[in-house]
């Protein structure tokens, strides 16, 4: 604290956790030869959610309006190998997260 220049330091330790590495990656409802040419995320890269984000994002005409892309992207994580199922959902009518595992 430095009450004179009413002024506070903070040091702030952050933990960004374990890497993740994309195992496979499915699509449903949409041509996946179509879709993986502008796929940003392959299978053995580091994943990185905004680049998920990034590859539907072109294909968002064909989300339900108002869908937000977080909600098509579907992951299952394992945790002892450190890798990351992802499976981009294109249907009208996804199913719950659940009965895709």
């Amino acid at each position: 604290f430095n009450e004179q220049r009413h002024r506070i330091s903070l040091e702030i330790d952050v933990d960004e956790g374990r890497q993740f590495y994309v195992s496979s990656v499915d699509v449903l409802g949409l041509d996946e030869n179509v879709f993986r040419k502008d796929l940003l995320l392959k299978p053995g890269d580091i994943y990185n959610r905004r680049l998920g984000e990034l590859s539907i994002q072109k294909y968002a005409s064909l989300l339900p309006t108002g869908a937000p892309f977080d909600s098509r992207i579907h992951l299952q994580l394992n945790q002892r190998a450190a890798t990351v199922a992802i499976t981009f959902d294109f249907r009208q009518c996804p199913v719950d997260q659940q009965n895709l595992r």
